[in-house]
């Protein structure tokens, strides 16, 4: 967030391209771009700059590689962040077509001493009439400070009239209404926590749903980061409506996720809101998590780690598996014919290896596939196998399929050279090579030239006589 402090002679960057400054000796505003506001207005452009400044806080951050920023994550469905706004009936920041009506008396109060910014929802509460829908996992996250009342809310639903998240007599938990759905399994469902009164404090509640009709599955809470109880409702198609209608007390922070966050990125969400009393600005990936730079880039698992859904969490590969890109999708199996693949269970198993000897294709989409009749290949990667030379013996006699065929075997008898080159060449006249080896034909003896290397056929295999 920038500092907007006012001050003559100055010069603020407003939506990364307008400018606007303020010049003591002439009192004169002066829009980049030739407009000018007239001096008899320095109260109006106090009050401009104040408002710019304040469009500037809630511009979307592009966060670098590793970072990433709630605000923009794709799966947000409504967020409203007391950091960026005065208004006591805010735009949610997840688009302009969504506002926050104040109803009764909501007061903000503006940050001090250290406390601050956030909504006094003693006497109020916020209503929406932008209906969105909590799909079939989520995740709430505030960041408040409970009242003294017996009952405090902080979501309710418009659509189920569910309270999300309630504290009956500080008793944390979910009020499933039965009005809607579900008749047969109504009222408080607890916790078994009673959460800390006149304290600030993160609040995170995961839901995965079994049952979207009937809002059956399981919400977790989570107070400052520590899993403190489960319910078996959840609140996955009912629709935002109302913040805060049972006098929750002090809100700096209200928002919801179509995902249900893991243990780790609820760990990172909830130290980010501790420590900066907001939930937006980019904040750096949990461990074992990372992010491409740019705007809307969330963490995912790194290569060597695949998402376990139920859990929640990152897992190294197994051995026999491997991932080699970052993302929340599953390790793929290693080519039963390829090495260097799935060794570890470390999180490095972070490529697909390469086709072993005799068997040649890419293993990283799984076709590693023996060498035929007269094929080789001697090495291991992902290149094609070798046509066996023509005048050599030992060379691609498998065609079981079993991968055997990993020698370019030798020159045949009357041939010199080296099979492995291809270049098995027939023994000249005057020369002969008695056995298969890649060597070179010998000379024939002078006395035995009548019955030795008459021919350059290769059939020059006898010494003579």
């Amino acid at each position: 967030m920038r500092n907007c402090s006012i001050s003559y002679s100055q010069e603020d960057e407003v939506m990364k391209k307008s400018v606007v400054s303020i010049h003591e000796y002439d009192n004169v505003g002066t829009i980049r771009g030739g407009d000018t506001l007239s001096r008899q207005s320095p109260l109006l452009l106090l009050q401009l700059i104040l408002f710019l400044c304040l469009l500037d806080t809630v511009v979307s951050e592009t966060c670098n590689a590793g970072f990433s920023a709630i605000e923009t994550h794709p799966d947000l469905v409504h967020l409203i962040d007391a950091s960026t706004t005065t208004s006591s009936s805010p735009t949610d920041l997840k688009g302009t077509d969504l506002i926050w009506i104040e109803k009764n008396t909501v007061n903000f109060v503006a940050a001090s001493n250290n406390i601050g910014p956030y909504w006094d929802l003693s006497a109020g509460y916020f209503e929406t009439s932008t209906s969105r829908v909590l799909g079939s996992s989520y995740t709430l996250f505030y960041y408040w400070n409970p009242g003294s009342g017996s009952d405090k809310d902080l979501h309710w639903g418009g659509t189920c009239n569910d309270y999300w998240t309630l504290a009956s007599s500080n008793s944390l938990g979910f009020w499933a209404s039965g009005s809607v759905r579900n008749s047969g399994d109504w009222g408080f469902k607890d916790t078994g926590y009673d959460i800390t009164i006149d304290t600030w404090q993160t609040l995170i509640v995961t839901g995965v749903a079994n049952d979207v009709a009937n809002g059956i599955g399981t919400s977790t809470y989570y107070v400052n980061g520590v899993h403190v109880g489960t319910v078996e409702r959840v609140a996955s198609g009912d629709t935002t409506k109302y913040i805060g209608s049972y006098n929750p007390g002090y809100v700096a922070v209200a928002g919801v996720l179509n995902i249900a966050l893991d243990v780790t990125e609820i760990n990172a969400l909830h130290n980010h809101m501790a420590s900066t009393k907001t939930s937006t600005g980019c904040s750096a990936c949990p461990s074992g998590k990372t992010s491409d730079a740019g705007l809307g880039e969330v963490c995912q698992c790194l290569a060597g780690y695949s998402r376990d859904d139920t859990n929640r969490v990152c897992n190294a590969c197994v051995v026999g598996k491997y991932k080699a890109v970052t993302g929340n999708a599953d390790c793929l199996v290693c080519d039963t014919n390829a090495s260097d693949c799935g060794l570890r269970t470390d999180g490095t198993n972070t490529t697909p290896g390469i086709c072993d000897p005799g068997y040649e294709g890419d293993a990283s989409t799984q076709s590693c596939i023996a060498c035929s009749i007269g094929n080789y290949k001697a090495d291991s990667g992902n290149v094609d196998c070798t046509i066996c030379d023509a005048n050599a013996t030992g060379c691609g006699t498998d065609g079981s399929g079993g991968g055997t065929n990993v020698s370019a075997g030798t020159c045949k008898p009357g041939y010199e050279g080296d099979a492995s080159t291809q270049s098995c060449i027939a023994c000249s006249i005057g020369t002969f090579k008695a056995d298969s080896g890649n060597v070179d034909c010998t000379i024939c003896d002078t006395h035995a030239s009548s019955t030795c290397g008459l021919l350059g056929n290769g059939s020059n295999v006898a010494e003579g006589t």
